[in-house]
């Protein structure tokens, strides 16, 4: 079998930067696509060789900003292994005619259900039970929960992840209110389309779904939380700077907020917080209404092989047609 790439030059190569599941690799290889497997590079080794590179795939570890883009100077792509795009400039990169991909499908339902195991956990006072045990406190009364039909969870950001949100607590009978400001036309019947101004009002559980946006960043703050006419939990496997941790430990404080469970924070370089978000990290942490993962809602065994599954077959797809084909073609003139 011929390689799409075989009639090009060295540069119709792909320079993966990050740490991936072997399953990616191998799809690459079978599908006769050349690549280089550099996890170990940092940023100054990046910057030396992206020029050599038609395509470059990312995890987390490098922000992807305009001096790599300006340095990729036969970049067609960037891929990375994950749904948020944070770390790249997708908007510089558009502007230079670079595709961008992503893998939100790859880890969609690892996402979702870490997302109900802090629902549970919260409402059913699982780790706090577990941490008085510890104790050697036997509290029952102070532990009574509450059942998933108690809920009415409103959902922010339908996308992917919040679409298996959804699935999963209708299948358990809980009344969900689902709000996305850019998609309001599902076909999923179990999507019960509502405004942002109806989950506050009538909710007790909100679940965070978003991407990291201008728009979205500091989004659930002071301002927001006073806006829910009662008091609810919160749940964020989403973007750690979409929400305000400061004003989140104050209104646990207020008993504006019951329980918050958080896989991400604002700043999640945990050993170089200033005395400020050490101070708040160290609130939530003593707070018995408070669950906090290390960032793992999609980072199961499964996840971690359908996230390479998915990308590898996204760039293949891209590569086989034949607009990529006729840029390829340019590249090598040029070079």
């Amino acid at each position: 079998m011929n390689s799409i790439f075989e009639p090009y030059h060295m540069n119709n190569k792909i320079l993966i930067i990050d740490e991936f599941e072997p399953t990616l690799m191998k799809m690459l290889r079978d599908s006769h696509i050349p690549f280089e497997y550099a996890p170990y590079l940092n940023r100054e080794g990046i910057l030396d060789i992206i020029q050599e590179y038609s395509g470059l795939i990312v995890r987390s570890k490098t922000q992807i900003d305009k001096e790599v883009i300006d340095k990729g100077v036969n970049l067609l792509f960037i891929a990375r292994g994950g749904s948020g795009m944070d770390n790249i400039d997708e908007a510089y990169a558009n502007k230079k005619e670079i595709t961008c991909l992503n893998a939100p499908e790859g880890n969609r339902n690892a996402v979702a259900e870490h997302t109900l195991g802090l629902i549970l956990s919260l409402i059913c006072n699982i780790t706090k039970g577990n941490k008085e045990i510890s104790e050697n406190i036997w509290d029952r009364e102070g532990n009574r929960g509450l059942e998933l039909s108690s809920l009415k969870v409103g959902i922010i950001g339908v996308g992917n992840v919040g679409k298996q949100v959804a699935k999963k607590l209708n299948a358990l009978g809980v009344t969900i209110f689902c709000y996305d400001k850019y998609k309001t036309d599902f076909k999923e019947d179990y999507i019960n389309v509502s405004s942002l101004e109806e989950i506050k009002k009538k909710c007790n559980a909100i679940s965070i779904h978003v991407p990291l946006t201008s728009e979205t960043r500091n989004m659930v703050n002071e301002k927001f939380i006073n806006q829910f006419n009662n008091p609810f939990y919160l749940i964020n496997t989403s973007r750690g700077p979409v929400v305000n941790l400061q004003d989140v430990r104050n209104s646990i404080n207020n008993k504006e907020i019951i329980g918050v469970g958080l896989d991400v924070l604002e700043n999640e370089k945990i050993m170089e917080l200033n005395d400020l978000e050490r101070g708040i990290l160290n609130d939530l942490k003593h707070s018995p209404n408070t669950i906090l993962t290390p960032h793992v809602a999609g980072w199961t065994k499964e996840s971690y092989i359908g996230i390479s599954k998915v990308l590898g077959d996204k760039i293949i797809s891209m590569l086989t047609k034949s607009e990529y084909f006729a840029k390829s073609v340019l590249i090598n003139l040029k070079n």
